[in-house]
């Protein structure tokens, strides 16, 4: 079975006066998602009810990025993508930044941001549902 893994890199060092989230987001060719969001004083993974509209759009990478991997550690606040198969190997992995500004991945990967950082705004104490 194939799925994305969608990770970003955050800053959780203590000397960062706004550390960012690091976040890790699966998400099967079938809708089921899974995943965890870390901050410097507490993590948490994403409700089992956590989805994404038209999930189908994660696996709609453009061409040119099919078979693209990665050379070298992106820098914090990067959004990395991977097409995953059984096994964990990765078919293909790219940044989001490498991504057409209108390609149908990107806008699910900023749909998926939005979701996240709702998570991180309501903090460690609430139970989170799917918008």
């Amino acid at each position: 079975m194939r799925y994305m893994r969608i990770l970003h890199n955050g800053d959780l060092r203590a000397e960062t006066p706004q550390p960012s989230p690091h976040w890790m987001v699966h998400i099967r060719d079938d809708g089921t998602v899974w995943g965890e969001v870390l901050m410097r004083d507490w993590g948490r993974t994403l409700p089992k009810d956590f989805r994404i509209p038209e999930h189908e759009r994660f696996f709609d990478i453009p061409r040119e990025l099919v078979t693209h991997q990665l050379a070298a550690s992106p820098h914090c606040e990067e959004i990395i993508v991977s097409l995953m198969r059984s096994g964990g190997y990765a078919d293909c992995s790219f940044l989001m930044s490498q991504l057409p500004t209108a390609s149908r991945l990107r806008l699910a990967l900023a749909d998926l941001i939005q979701k996240i950082q709702g998570i991180v705004e309501r903090g460690p104490d609430e139970t989170h549902t799917a918008a």
